[in-house]
């Protein structure tokens, strides 16, 4: 919408003039009643009568014209005078084409897009255009020359043409500005690309004459069309014009006008330049347009709108009389709980880099996706023997590397073994979930599922002899629709867990202890002290709400959120080794409270941080081994289980031991309370093995300090979304620590 549009006009119908009267009237006679009627009543005790000033809003509505977003198409025809003629075919001094005239067809797709509001004369105009011309230049021969019939000299005339055909495409950018009502003045710069240009040219006899010397026989030589040579051709132009807005309905209009193109910049080429910048390729030229837009409105030129204003009223309210209520503090300070349960205040935390020594345990599962045999992307393997020979760190000793990491590479744990133990050989037992599978697949059988199940199988054959080069002799195929020791199918985490394919060392127990022994893994990590901080609040007045903090170099590592029924619960940290690599300066611990009216306290600790690197010179400080083949719900131990236990009770007797402490663990599925209970026996069955192992050793239970403990789900040693995960944590570690 062009502008003058953008007035303000209320549009307030006669029947809500009256209503508003009549209502403004009644709240008018109304409220002398009710300041007197509670004016009158004393009030009660423990409240005080008080003058309020009410806001309400009265409504109107107002019509809004507005300038609309258009948009549309052009049409354009125009006369052109063409100069400045240079063409790669005229020969100096011959041929002289230096002035033409023409016609140019255009078509232009535009939008029209107000400026500065609706109450602007101006408007933007981008658009897209694409132009054809027909340029044709003419310029007479005058001459004579010898003529045999007469024995003397004639003349003759000749026109030489050229008719030559231009397309463009380009875009332009305009501005138009409404001068009087409808009517605009509109400046444009354009910037178009030739697409094609051809020409033909042609030689008229003109009157009585000779055509060519000593040759009067033709009237006419006319050339073929012939492109002019390939170059880009970038063709810049400044428009001026006027228009005028004609509605055609509601949301249509036509807009006729005339519009004046110039050349902008450069000059006119020649044939061997590669870019143009002014004019066409061979000429100038300067055109008179004659346009028609047909233009549509995309957005409302009008709209009807609410418009409420502000009145007060004066009421006379009865409010309670507020208590004065003791101010709000709060503190909050870190303490250290002994094994013996003794509380002391923590003044400063000491970090210390160890090294510590893992016996890691070989997880015998590969595990497979719903419905599919081929190996997950979160598995290490090889492309080739070369590759594996090339790449692979070895299967009984590794350096910093995580538990998680290194069963990622247990196919190439055992691919190394087996070439190490040429005896040893390998059932691969392939299962299914039984359900996920079936849906997978879309198929129903048993026949379908014992073939996806051999298919896992033979996978991890292919894999062991083809990068690995094991003998396939060596390597047994079965398959089974559920494993003989099946997690529960009854949700997601249980079929991920039977969807595998397990590894079972043939022959006799030492050959399998050696194919599955605990892969070395020596670290350094970072031991707390104290391992774990509890923060005590104090405040001086029921709170609704808490929220605690422990950060440390603007980072925040743990929070802690509490109601009025938790405040005075325990907020207990310990950091995890993540956490502990991080760490440096001070930890800050930032405790805020709000009571039920909105009153806040804020209090503030400090820790002091001490930070021990670890030296080349010091032995491992710890010496861990894992525990990990406890079925699903199981504590009960294995053979493979008593190795790892004897392995641990033999450290005992080659370094001084400070503390053992066994802790037992599960996974997150199930009933909490009913997992404390699982790692706690699982961690007691291994502390009465350890002790056994130690007696039958000459060994001493008394001088070992030894701590169990069952932690359930409450700390996962691992991420429990993959079923590994799960399998790691149905776990017990005996953490052996090397006195100082």
């Amino acid at each position: 919408m062009k502008a003058g549009l953008g007035n303000y006009r209320s549009r307030l119908p006669l029947e809500w003039v009256v209503r508003y009267v009549l209502i403004l009237f009644a709240a008018i006679a109304l409220v002398p009643r009710v300041v007197w009627a509670q004016a009158a009543t004393p009030s009660p005790a423990g409240y005080r009568d008080t003058v309020a000033i009410w806001d309400t809003l009265v409504e109107s509505s107002y019509l809004i014209e507005h300038k609309p977003l258009r948009a549309g198409a052009e049409a354009t025809f125009g006369w052109t005078d063409y100069y400045d003629a240079s063409f790669p075919f005229a020969e100096a001094g011959c041929d002289v084409w230096s002035m033409g005239t023409g016609y140019d067809f255009g078509f232009r797709l535009l939008a029209d897009i107000p400026f500065w509001g609706d109450n602007s004369a101006w408007t933007f105009r981008p658009g897209f255009f694409f132009d054809y011309q027909k340029p044709q230049f003419n310029w007479v021969q005058a001459d004579s020359s010898y003529d045999p019939t007469n024995n003397g000299l004639g003349s003759f005339k000749i026109d030489h043409d050229v008719d030559a055909i231009v397309s463009q495409a380009g875009i332009s950018a305009a501005f138009d500005y409404e001068f009087l009502n409808r009517w605009h003045a509109i400046g444009s710069a354009n910037v178009g690309i030739v697409l094609s240009q051809s020409y033909q040219t042609s030689l008229h006899k003109d009157g009585p004459g000779l055509m060519f010397w000593y040759d009067s026989t033709r009237d006419t030589v006319t050339g073929n069309p012939t492109d002019f040579p390939k170059h880009l051709t970038i063709v810049p132009s400044l428009s001026l014009g006027f228009a005028y807005d004609a509605p055609l309905s509601s949301k249509t209009w036509a807009e006729p006008g005339v519009e004046l193109n110039l050349p902008f910049g450069g000059e006119s080429g020649s044939a061997n330049n590669a870019w143009r910048f002014g004019g066409s390729a061979f000429w100038r030229e300067i055109t008179l347009n004659a346009t028609l837009a047909i233009l549509f409105d995309l957005t409302p030129r009008s709209q009807i709108v609410p418009v409420f204003v502000k009145r007060e009223i004066m009421d006379t309210v009865r409010v309670p009389i507020e208590e004065s209520k003791p101010a709000l503090s709060a503190s909050i300070r870190a303490v250290a709980i002994s094994a013996n349960g003794e509380e002391s205040p923590v003044a400063r935390m000491t970090v210390e880099e160890v090294r510590t020594r893992n016996a890691d345990p070989i997880l015998n599962y590969i595990f497979f996706d719903a419905g599919s045999s081929s190996f997950p992307t979160r598995y290490k393997i090889y492309g080739t023997p070369d590759e594996a020979e090339r790449e692979f760190q070895g299967s009984s000793e590794r350096h910093d590397v995580k538990l998680m990491d290194l069963y990622r590479e247990t196919l190439n744990i055992l691919g190394d073994r087996m070439r190490k133990l040429p005896k040893a050989h390998v059932t691969l037992l392939g299962s299914t979930d039984n359900t996920g599978d079936r849906d997978a697949l879309d198929r129903n059988s048993d026949a379908a599922m014992l073939a996806l199940a051999r298919s896992r199988a033979e996978t991890v054959k292919r894999y062991l002899v083809n990068v690995w080069k094991i003998d396939p002799n060596r390597l047994a195929i079965e398959a089974t629709i559920l494993p003989t020791k099946a997690s529960p199918s009854a949700s997601e985490n249980g079929r991920a867990e039977n969807r595998r394919v397990e590894i079972r060392v043939d022959g006799n127990d030492s050959l399998a202890f050696r194919m599955l022994a605990p892969v070395i893994v020596t670290n350094i990590e970072h031991l707390a002290t104290p391992d774990r901080i509890d923060l005590q609040p104090t405040i001086s007045a029921p709170i609704a709400r808490s929220y605690a903090t422990i950060g440390a170099q603007g980072i925040t590592l743990e929070s802690f959120r509490g109601g009025a029924s938790s405040v005075s619960q325990d907020k207990v940290w310990a950091p995890t080794e993540e956490t502990l690599r991080q760490l440096s300066d001070s930890l800050q611990i930032d405790y805020d409270v709000w009571d039920s009216t909105g009153n806040h306290a804020h209090a503030h600790s400090s820790i002091p941080l001490s930070i021990i690197h670890v030296t080349s010179d010091r032995p491992e400080r710890i010496e861990r081994f894992s525990l990990i083949l406890f079925g699903f719900d199981e504590s009960e131990l294995t053979p493979r289980n008593g190795r790892s236990i004897e392995s641990a009770v033999e450290m005992t007797q080659k370094i001084p031991v400070e503390r053992v402490t066994i802790q037992g663990f599960t996974d997150e599925m199930g009933d909490p309370s009913h997992n404390d209970a699982l790692s706690k026996e699982r961690a007691e069955n291994v502390q009465n093995a350890f002790e056994q192992a130690l007696h039958k050793n000459g060994g001493d239970t008394a001088k070992l300090n030894i701590v169990s403990q069952g932690l359930g789900a409450r700390e996962l040693p691992y991420d429990n979304s993959l079923p590994e995960g799960r399998f790691f944590s149905r776990t017990v570690n005996i953490t052996i620590e090397r006195q100082q």
